[in-house]
């Protein structure tokens, strides 16, 4: 990787020389490596890595796809550009995608999902849910004092485990990633 930097010196002053950079990390199988060196908030003249994303995603060996896609969204603050590579990394998701979360289904394999901010005219086509009240509770607050309107509020429904494209809690969110799929959607705060 240092050596793809070093031959492409341009590749922090130049979009070209970035674009020929992380095309030479793809070629040398070093692409989970660039995306996490590429930052979230480009330099001027650079790519952001939802950008690079964008660009590269037909390129990236399927078997990295579903991970570099996750990291990517969950750096990028859930860009909502992002979201048709959410959806298209299902097919790639890991045996072990539900394993914490298998707790959480009731009898039938759907998982109670809440979404708290900015109420939209879809709310199943949002990508980021959770299963935690609490958290959709913060995040209607915390749009509440960022944001004018009376448009906030926090929706509750419901998904099956198999419609789970990914799940993290790597920042306390408890977060379900998905696309269509939350159904029974109704307001409750």
């Amino acid at each position: 990787m240092v050596s793809i930097i070093e031959d492409n010196e341009d590749f922090f002053t130049t979009l070209e020389g970035q674009l020929r950079g992380v095309r030479a990390c793809i070629k040398d199988n070093y692409v989970r490596e660039c995306f996490d060196y590429v930052g979230n908030t480009p330099l001027e003249n650079q790519y952001s890595a939802a950008e690079l994303l964008g660009i590269f995603y037909s390129s990236i060996p399927k078997d990295q796809r579903y991970d570099i896609v996750l990291d990517v969204y969950m750096r990028s603050n859930h860009s909502k550009n992002l979201a048709k590579y959410v959806r298209a990394i299902k097919k790639y998701r890991p045996s072990t995608y539900a394993d914490d979360i298998k707790t959480l289904a009731d009898s039938t394999g759907n998982i109670v999902v809440y979404r708290g901010g900015v109420l939209s005219k879809n709310p199943d086509r949002s990508v980021s849910w959770t299963t935690n009240i609490n958290m959709a509770l913060f995040f209607t607050d915390y749009c509440r004092r960022g944001y004018k309107g009376n448009n906030i509020g926090v929706y509750m429904g419901n998904i099956s485990i198999d419609d789970v494209i990914a799940y993290t809690n790597d920042r306390n969110e408890y977060e379900i990633l998905q696309y269509g799929s939350v159904k029974n959607i109704i307001q409750i705060g």
